[in-house]
């Protein structure tokens, strides 16, 4: 048998974060909490590969939604045997830090003074 699944994954987002999950074909049935697992060949797409007839589940730009316990179970005519994987993926998230800081500054007096900072992180600095 072909056992590459891990049993815990942390992900964090990226524009290309694929996770992969493998498992043998003998009769080869896919989960994610309980439900089965909808491969739409878009968000979550299933490869056969041939040369060591395996199957691969990835699900493409990850998202906290596709956060869960994903289950592989093969059956053939003598049993059934099933692996997971928790899956956690962790939000993209930035501590803020300032882009443009204040200057030090001599006014004469009588004079307007206006300070200005620019920022960023995420979640959006309020």
């Amino acid at each position: 048998m072909n056992w590459t699944l891990p049993t815990w994954l942390v992900i964090y987002p990226t524009p290309c974060c694929n996770v992969p999950l493998r498992c043998s074909e003998m009769g080869c049935g896919w989960s994610k909490d309980g439900s089965d697992l909808t491969i739409d060949g878009e968000h979550v797409e299933l490869r056969k590969e041939e040369a060591d007839d395996s199957l691969t589940v990835i699900v493409h730009n990850c998202t906290t939604e596709d956060t869960g316990t994903y289950k592989c179970t093969i059956t053939n005519s003598e049993g059934s045997e099933t692996t997971k994987s928790e899956v956690k993926v962790k939000e993209d998230v930035k501590a803020p830090t300032f882009t443009k800081q204040l200057k030090d500054m001599t006014v004469t007096e009588g004079e307007t003074v206006e300070f200005s900072v620019k920022f960023s992180g995420k979640p959006k600095v309020k």
